[in-house]
């Protein structure tokens, strides 16, 4: 059965690093959506490394467990396409400890380094440092 995408996932480009601010739930459809979107900001980096940064608002940016394993199955792409590292931020994540749980069993057999901040600042600052290690 196929639904229509939910999660409104947008997604904007810093140079190097990929914005990714979900405001909803997303669904195994709006991972696909995602993946497609997220193509063409890649593209232009011609293979060069870059990363990601998912702003979280709230705690009901989680995946479906249909999306959770898309993603899971898209990660050694995303490896490949030049991600070399993925920070998420929000204002308290103690609260989102769900959301970073689900990143982490996304990337775990990846080894792709990923930090949990509490400012897009904060969390910026460390992908930087991650690009700079690539």
């Amino acid at each position: 059965m196929h639904f229509k995408p939910h999660g409104d996932t947008r997604i904007s480009r810093d140079d190097r690093l990929l914005v990714f601010a979900p405001q909803a739930t997303a669904n195994v459809e709006e991972i696909n959506r995602v993946m497609r979107e997220l193509a063409g900001h890649v593209a232009p980096l011609q293979g060069r490394s870059w990363t990601a940064l998912v702003q979280l608002a709230r705690d009901d940016a989680l995946m479906t467990p249909e999306a959770e394993l898309a993603l899971q199955a898209a990660a050694p792409g995303l490896l490949q396409s030049g991600l070399c590292a993925l920070a998420l931020s929000g204002p308290d994540p103690s609260s989102l400890w769900i959301v970073e749980a689900q990143f982490r069993r996304v990337f775990a057999s990846t080894g792709l380094p990923l930090s949990l901040h509490k400012q897009d600042a904060e969390a910026r600052a460390w992908l930087h440092q991650q690009l700079n290690l690539a």
